[in-house]
């Protein structure tokens, strides 16, 4: 009765040693490839970001032995900016916060929208105007750019330059 068992036992333990040998290998792998694909040079100081569902962070990361799963994950992440590229750094967090503003304004105006790109309807966005000093709304029909939150109608895109001109106005007025 207990030999059987035990048999078994030792049989999934050697299924699981075996199975977790190839994860192990395939890994490392995978590392080796990723370090390869990355065309910056890990430095000791530099810059990353960390995206929650609120707000987008910036940290000054320093890659130390004692970095936890998540700091060592950004830092060999595809956001990290080497300490020399610190205004990049910086200005592409701006954009990210930017575009979790627009996702967020989406998902009250019109969370079910996306754009049919086959089709000549309008699509409209929102955009900053550096001569006029504040957000304008534009149009697409066809051409996409990937970086941009579309809305179906040029009135809810109106409200979200309104909602981000009134910011704009209070920041600076302060």
């Amino acid at each position: 009765m207990y030999f059987s068992r035990i048999k078994e036992i030792e049989t999934e333990l050697s299924n699981i040693s075996e199975r977790k040998k190839v994860l192990e290998t395939e890994l490392s792998e995978l590392k080796e490839k990723q370090e390869k694909e990355t065309d910056l040079p890990r430095v000791e100081k530099g810059f990353y970001s960390h995206i929650k569902i609120s707000e987008v962070d910036t940290y000054i990361a320093q890659k130390t032995d004692d970095l936890d799963m998540i700091d060592d994950y950004l830092y060999y992440g595809n956001n990290y900016f080497p300490e020399q590229y610190e205004d990049f750094a910086l200005d592409i967090i701006d954009k990210f916060k930017f575009i979790l503003f627009l996702a967020r304004q989406k998902m009250i105006y019109c969370p079910d929208y996306k754009p049919d790109w086959n089709d000549s309807e309008s699509k409209w966005f929102v955009y900053f105007d550096h001569k006029c000093n504040k957000f304008c709304v534009g149009i697409f029909n066809y051409c996409e750019t990937k970086e941009i939150v579309y809305f179906p109608t040029a009135e809810i895109a109106q409200k979200v330059c309104d909602k981000l001109n009134e910011q704009l106005r209070n920041k600076e007025g302060e």
